[in-house]
């Protein structure tokens, strides 16, 4: 071994050296090239850009939000590149409002609602921390014409409770419930709602009609509209006419439950001579 020529020894060496490097090169260009999208920055990322600097203390890296100006003017920079991004706007109108430019602001989220109507509550919010129940309540009742089945019964709930927190009569009134009733007529909980509220503000009259209206509409709910017409009438003091209705309601395929409260309830309120003679 010791007597074979080293240069035979050092060539190959020399050839994988090229081999090598030449690889290598060929990596850090090929790097270089898909580094772009291989790390490509997100909406979230160059906002937190924008409003958040890196600073060194003590050797540890730490996250130091910029001022709130500042950032806003980052922001509006990277709007120029991207008009439409959702987050960045909705970031942005965040800073507007901070720094007390509310007009701004919310010009800034009713052209997120103009993108995409899942930011109607944002609106909402906003209208609601600056005091303005009118516009809030505008927008609840708007939203409650265009918004999916499953979510106009709380949308409903939530204008009649800012329109009795804050007295905008415009949504208490009988025929305002009526329309919101004619335009729902297919949201059983849509009329819960409406019975519920009106029943803690002791309407019964207008709570009952609209007990019977859905009666007509909601067969599958009879037992609990019939709850309801017993307990309305009976808040009316008019327990004989309650009887009268649970009577003329009675259905022998009712459970055992359902029987003995029947029973119970005409113990009770002198309806059993009526039972025995109907």
């Amino acid at each position: 071994m010791s007597g074979r020529p080293h240069k035979s020894l050092f060539a190959p060496r020399g050839l994988a050296g090229l081999v090598f490097a030449g690889c290598t090169a060929a990596a850090i260009v090929t790097y270089s090239r898909i580094e772009p999208a291989a790390h490509a920055e997100s909406s979230q990322d160059l906002i937190e850009q924008a409003i958040y600097t890196r600073e060194e203390f003590f050797g540890a890296e730490a996250v130091i939000p910029v001022p709130t100006a500042e950032a806003r003017e980052n922001l509006l920079g990277l709007l120029r590149t991207s008009p439409n991004a959702p987050t960045v706007i909705e970031k942005l109108s965040e800073l507007e409002e901070k720094l007390g430019n509310y007009d701004t602001a919310e010009n800034d989220l009713k052209q997120l609602v103009a993108i995409d109507k899942k930011y109607e509550s944002n609106l909402t919010v906003f209208y609601e921390r600056r005091g303005r129940y009118a516009d809030e309540a505008v927008l609840l009742r708007q939203r409650l014409a265009t918004a999916d089945e499953d979510e106009r019964a709380a949308l409903f709930e939530t204008l009649l409770d800012t329109a009795r927190t804050h007295d905008l009569k415009e949504y208490l009134r009988p025929e305002f419930y009526r329309k919101v009733v004619s335009q729902n007529g297919d949201v059983y909980l849509v009329f819960e709602k409406l019975i519920e509220q009106l029943t803690n503000d002791e309407e019964f009259d207008e709570a009952l009609r609209f007990v019977r209206q859905a009666e007509g509409q909601y067969p599958d709910k009879k037992a609990d509209l019939l709850e309801k017409e017993i307990k309305l009438l009976g808040s009316l003091n008019n327990n004989k006419e309650a009887a009268r209705v649970y009577i003329a309601a009675f259905d022998p395929f009712w459970t055992k439950d359902e029987s003995e409260k029947f029973y119970e309830y005409l113990s009770e309120n002198d309806g059993l001579l009526d039972y025995a003679s109907s």
